[in-house]
Formats: structure tokens, sequence, C-alpha cells
């Protein structure tokens, strides 16, 4: 469950927007936003569930997030274990226990396998045999999965930093710093690597793509401006894993937009309203996202047009949603992974994954798609044929 705080820790403010409570918009006093029932789907497609496992107790912040390299799945919970799974088969290669409150999913790179802690620590563990490969103290605490390429680490801090640290010893190489507003939702974007450079979503609806090797901006971009007259109405922070499809960079704010913006240059393509904290996915020329009220929506990759919206799921607190074989997936707060045709927006099928709420991303890998639940399951689903 998102909520909010504030930079001043003695002027703390803690409160559930009412978006992600049941309720419809922020700040517009509209009914509360029930729970779509599941209706029955005439002949649905089925994806079958390979395997599942425990991979602890979950967390409060219901977002962990796991990672696949090498054949494994890597996933954490908040009490500090750290798991490493078969893909195939789900059974346990390695499990870790860090012995910290870990607040930042897994992210992988370099050999490594990354968690970030509450107390601001990023802990390095081995990805093959999961031994600590070392500790680094960063500024505040990490509630994001870190990410790892060219030898370095880079991590997204909750008080604005973006901070590179050595993957070979955790030693930090340089931080790239930004304010941050005075209200926030709780919560940040995990970084992304490509090539050279990491693009980050940074609070107040800002993204950047940072130089890996040397922290510097290659630019930034504004892609949604705070409006409306208090700090409440004024969020637009941008908290999903932005996604890249060639030369474009996918991204969604919170009370702001759906954006296309171009890797080289931060160049604005296309925007289209949309408020979301989540991630989005694409298939098949087209970009999905789901709103605050749990609607899906298709955009055309090139136009940023909307192609359809589909409200059948409204208030079911969805996952990003994810291109997974010839479907789009999303998870919801029941643990059922719905199968959703890319060119209709018709639901063809659920799968129930997990007995808990997915509100991480659904990773894709080899046919299957992988959900973990806020209770701490991690499952393998099969992908449906077409």
């Amino acid at each position: 469950m998102k909520v909010y705080h504030s930079l001043r820790r003695s002027l703390a403010l803690f409160l559930i927007p009412p978006v992600l409570a049941g309720c419809s918009w922020l700040s517009g006093g509209k009914p509360v936003q029930p729970v779509s029932p599941l209706l029955s789907i005439p002949n649905p497609v089925n994806g079958s569930v390979v395997w599942r496992r425990d991979a602890g107790d979950g967390s409060e912040l219901e977002r962990l997030q796991i990672a696949a390299m090498n054949g494994r799945i890597f996933a954490t919970e908040e009490d500090g274990i750290v798991s490493a799974f078969d893909a195939r088969s789900g059974a346990t290669v390695w499990t870790t226990d860090t012995d910290v409150q870990i607040t930042g999913g897994v992210g992988t790179g370099d050999g490594l396998a990354l968690v970030g802690t509450a107390e601001g620590e990023v802990i390095a563990l081995d990805a093959a045999s999961g031994a600590e490969r070392w500790r680094s103290a960063v500024s505040s605490e990490i509630l994001a999965a870190p990410a790892a390429a060219n030898g370095v680490a880079v991590v997204r801090t909750n008080d604005g930093k973006v901070v590179g640290l050595s993957a070979a010893d955790g030693t930090r190489l340089w931080t790239f710093q930004r304010d941050v507003p005075v209200l926030s939702l709780r919560g940040t974007a995990p970084p992304v690597t490509v090539g050279q450079h990491a693009i980050c979503g940074m609070d107040g609806g800002r993204l950047a793509s940072i130089e890996i090797a040397t922290g510097r901006p290659a630019w930034e971009v504004l892609v949604a401006y705070p409006t409306g007259r208090s700090d409440l109405s004024r969020v637009v922070d941008i908290d999903g894993r932005p996604l890249i499809l060639g030369n474009t960079v996918y991204v969604t704010t919170f009370q702001g937009a759906l954006a296309a913006v171009d890797i080289d240059t931060g160049a604005i393509r296309w925007t289209l309203p949309l408020s979301s904290y989540n991630g989005v996915g694409a298939i098949s020329g087209m970009i999905f996202a789901s709103n605050d009220l749990g609607h899906l929506k298709a955009v055309d990759e090139s136009s940023g047009e909307t192609v359809w919206t589909q409200k059948a799921l409204s208030g079911r607190r969805l996952s990003p949603p994810t291109g997974a074989g010839a479907w789009v997936a999303v998870g919801d707060l029941e643990g059922y992974v719905h199968w959703v045709n890319p060119a209709t927006g018709d639901i063809a099928g659920r799968t129930r994954a997990v007995d808990s709420a997915v509100r991480a991303p659904l990773l894709v890998e080899g046919g299957m798609v992988f959900v973990t639940g806020v209770e701490g399951e991690v499952a393998a689903v099969q992908v449906p044929s077409p």
C-alpha cells in the first residue's frame, strides 16, 4: 500500500492515498471504487502453475521485485532472506540471511544479486553461490532494486539521490542528486541500465539519463508538471520502472502522464494524461499501462493514441502489465494473473498464481511468468498458448 512521506521527519505526513485504498481520485472526492467481481470467461485460456515456493514472510512494502539471471530467479523478503531458485524446477539453489530489513527488491548484473535495506545499506551477493561480496552504506533507505552494469552498481535512494558504487567492492564512485518535494509517494523507481547509461525516474516527474561511469547526466526532462494548489495534488512522482524499447523510454507518473521520451536526447515524443505509480509493458507495437482505478489501457507505441481501455478489472489494484507470449499479463489483489488480448483488450483467461496480492512487476522469462505475492510466495506460471 502506498503512503506519502515528507522529507522532514519532524513534520512527517503519512496518508493512504484514496486511489490506493479503494477510492477513485486523490482530490476528487468521488465515491469509493468497488472491486470488480471476476466474471466467467467463455472458453478461457489457461496458464498452469509449474511451481510455487515460499520465499519468506513477504513485505509491508508489497513491491519487493524479483529478478532473473542465468536460469535462476532471485527473490527476497523483508526480514532479510534472499533466495535463488532454479527457473525451470523451482528448486532452491541457495538461501542467504542478510540479517537486516530489506526494503529494496533484488536487482542483478555483473554477477551480483543486489538488495537495499531500510538503514541505507546496499548488499551485494554472489549470484552463483549467495555468498556476500560486500556491503556499502548510502545516505538513506532504499526502496527500489539496485542494478549493476559496466562495473558499477546503480542505487536509487529515498532522499533524491542516485549513487554509483564499485561492483567489485562497493566503494562509492559518484552521487547524482535532485531535490525531493515536500510530499512524495513512498517508493522510488528502480534504475534501468542500457549501454553506458542508467535511466532513472525521480520524484517531481523528472526523468534522467545518467552516465554509469561518471554519474553525469546526459539529459534530464520533466515528463509531467505539478498542478493544483495543495502539496498533495501536486505530487507527480515516477515510481514505476521505465521501459526501454529501441531508442525510446516509456514512463508513467502519478497524477501525471504516460510519456515517450527519446533515449538519446531526452526529447518528449508524446504524452498521454494518466495517473499511475506502476511501470508499463509492451507487445505488438503497443504500450500497456494500468491507472489508479485499475483500468488497463493500450496505447499506440509511436503516436500515443489510445487503442482501447479495459475497465473489467476496476478496483483490483493491478500490478504493472507486461507482454507475455501472445498476451498482456497483469496481476491483481487476489493473486490472479489475467491474460488479456492485446488487440482487443478482452480478458481471455485467468490463473490463480499465488494466495496473496500481486503488487510487484511480473517477470517473463523462457515462456513462463514469474509472480510474487505480498505474503512471500513465488510462482512460475506457464504462458498459455494463443
